[in-house]
């Protein structure tokens, strides 16, 4: 009868435990903006009933599984030995007050996607903090609001379309960026052309003009006009015929 309320689910994973001896693992905490404190202290509860640990071992079990800035923040209260009521109420005071709660907002309405940042990345990181500030907000509206915050290249191609879901909307993003990276490489090769073409500061002062370029290339430059046959052999019949009285009776 005690256990008539109880969630067969639950039922099924603590007999998994008791008959595998596998301890479920201790949910772990970072402190990143999309991470919701309320969630995690949640976890910890379910994690203590079906680990079955001793009231004494809570939180020395909870602090191992700190990472990243959440560890730091708890190294001076390491060594307290405090409850887990006191550290409940430790976590919300540093990561769900109205202070934090209130940048998270500012975050989430006015950071930008930045030039480089992956633009799935950029909409997950949105649609977790959405998760956790703003649940109960319709999918339209965080669309919306997650359009107007991507880089503006991305953003027109986005606009022309009818987004209403979120597998659209990463689809979309996806191919956008796709085409956006083709056109940079293509612009880029364009680039590389063209500076491998001699600057025309570096080419050689021209003798025909003031210019810099190559003498044969200078428009100023004497044409050379090709000689005839007949001039040709004109040329070599003028000696014999220079002195016509040579050799007349005086």
């Amino acid at each position: 009868m005690a256990n008539q309320g109880r969630a067969p689910l639950d039922q099924w994973e603590e007999l998994r435990n008791a008959l595998t001896s596998i301890r479920p693992v201790t949910p772990s905490f970072e402190g990143l903006d999309h991470e919701d404190p309320e969630d995690y202290l949640r976890k910890c509860e379910a994690f203590f009933t079906r680990a079955r640990i001793d009231e004494d071992q809570k939180v020395p079990t909870l602090q191992q599984a700190l990472r990243g800035e959440a560890r730091k923040w708890w190294a001076p209260f390491e060594f307290l030995d405090l409850p887990f009521e006191e550290f409940q109420r430790l976590v919300r005071a540093r990561w769900n007050d109205t202070g934090e709660k209130g940048r998270l907002l500012a975050k989430l309405y006015g950071n930008q996607q930045k030039p480089n940042e992956s633009t799935t990345v950029f909409i997950q990181q949105k649609l977790q903090l959405f998760k956790r500030l703003m649940p109960e907000e319709v999918m339209t509206q965080k669309i919306s609001v997650i359009i107007g915050l991507i880089r503006p290249g991305l953003r027109r191609t986005l606009r022309a379309h009818n987004i209403t879901t979120l597998p659209d909307l990463i689809t979309r993003a996806m191919e956008a960026e796709k085409d956006e990276e083709e056109e940079t490489q293509a612009s880029k090769a364009v680039t590389t052309n063209t500076a491998k073409q001699p600057s025309r500061s570096n080419l050689p002062r021209c003798w025909h003009c003031e210019g810099r370029h190559y003498n044969k290339d200078c428009p100023q430059a004497p044409k050379t006009r090709p000689k005839s046959g007949n001039e040709g052999q004109a040329g070599a019949e003028a000696p014999t015929s220079a002195n016509p009285t040579s050799g007349a009776p005086q």
